[in-house]
């Protein structure tokens, strides 16, 4: 069988540099926001809404944790509703 594209670690490099680079780059681009809203008075890119939407890279981190805790919660459901390999043979 013909090794796929992401058997290489390098082309997995590149793929997760990449989307470190584009995380980043979202990042500096809310700070910027950020910092010309608050200091120069100009408008944002967005409408504060919630309480906390003031923190510059909020949605990310929010983002973040919302998904960690799905996969942590699904760990544990795990352990409840899994059943053994020959369920369903008997």
């Amino acid at each position: 069988m013909k090794p796929g594209l992401f058997d290489e670690p390098r082309n997995v490099r590149r793929v997760l540099r990449g989307l470190y680079t584009v995380c980043a780059v979202f990042v500096l681009i809310d700070v910027i926001d950020f910092l010309a809203h608050r200091f120069a008075g100009s408008p944002a890119l967005r409408h504060e809404e919630g309480p906390l939407d003031w923190i510059p890279g909020y949605y990310g981190i929010y983002g973040f944790v919302a998904c960690a805790a799905l996969v942590l919660i699904a760990k544990e459901l795990r352990k409840i509703l899994m059943r053994d390999e020959d369920y369903y043979d008997r």
